[in-house]
């Protein structure tokens, strides 16, 4: 139990809401939108991997896993899968759920762990929720 300005917050219960108040934040802010499995050619699944890797700490070290590609009635790519990542000593992180999102060949979002988790969900579940 932590004490803030003389109240009182479980830890389980703070990440609860906040997660709560992301996912509600989410919905509130787009628009349900249709979105389908697809197939990436092997020289695009290269370059979406690369410009995620390039916004990583070490992107040389940058490891993925478990790739999936959904095509969106937009027009947009979402990317899901795993990445493992370096932290400041050179340490993996370990594998956390991934999503991005490409319009063309430009990164317009990259949510990974929970969030990540949420859009990969939706995408599987044939709607996601996206921004404009």
């Amino acid at each position: 139990m932590t004490h803030f300005y003389g109240l009182n917050f479980c830890a389980k219960h703070t990440k609860l809401t906040i997660a709560a108040a992301l996912i509600l934040l989410v919905a509130a802010c787009g628009t349900p939108t249709s979105i389908q499995p697809t197939t990436v050619a092997a020289k695009q699944m290269s370059f979406m991997q690369k410009t995620i890797a390039d916004n990583m700490r070490n992107p040389v070290d940058t490891q993925f896993r478990n790739m999936q590609a959904f095509r969106a009635a937009n027009g947009s790519t979402i990317l899901c899968g795993e990445i493992n990542g370096t932290n400041g000593f050179g340490g993996f992180t370990g594998f956390q759920p991934m999503a991005a999102r490409f319009d063309g060949q430009q990164l317009n979002g990259m949510d990974v762990g929970e969030l990540g988790s949420l859009w990969c969900n939706q995408a599987r579940s044939g709607t996601i929720t996206m921004g404009a």
